[in-house]
């Protein structure tokens, strides 16, 4: 009876060590920081400084902010699964909405501009 005692508390600690090994395990992943994914970042940049361009070099913003779409699209369809090991998704979104708004403003204003010569 004793000896049936001592195994199975031997494998309750066993269990208990092997818990707390996964759980310290788990704890570490969770606070291990992720990286910035630098294409989202580039992207982003680009729309903001497209964004200021328009202000102080207007010609600019033409070639940043169409830029910083295809660049955020880019970013973007690199998969849901790249984003789980790195930050920046919200990045790659504002920046193609950003440029995407700029490009479709841009194109209609040049389509409109060839339709009725303003």
């Amino acid at each position: 009876m004793i000896g049936l005692l001592v195994l199975i508390s031997a494998n309750n600690l066993k269990a208990v060590h092997t818990l707390q090994h996964e759980t310290d395990s788990i704890s570490n992943e969770q606070t291990e920081e992720k990286k910035m994914d630098a294409l989202s970042l580039v992207a982003f940049a680009g729309a903001a400084a497209g964004i200021a361009s328009l202000f102080i070099i207007a010609p600019l913003s033409i070639l940043l902010l169409p830029g910083a779409f295809v660049t955020g699209l880019l970013a973007l369809l690199r998969g849901r699964e790249h984003y789980v090991t790195r930050r920046g998704r919200g990045l790659a979104v504002a920046a193609l909405i950003l440029g995407g708004a700029f490009t479709l403003y841009l194109f209609a204003s040049f389509v409109a501009f060839g339709l009725f010569g303003f």
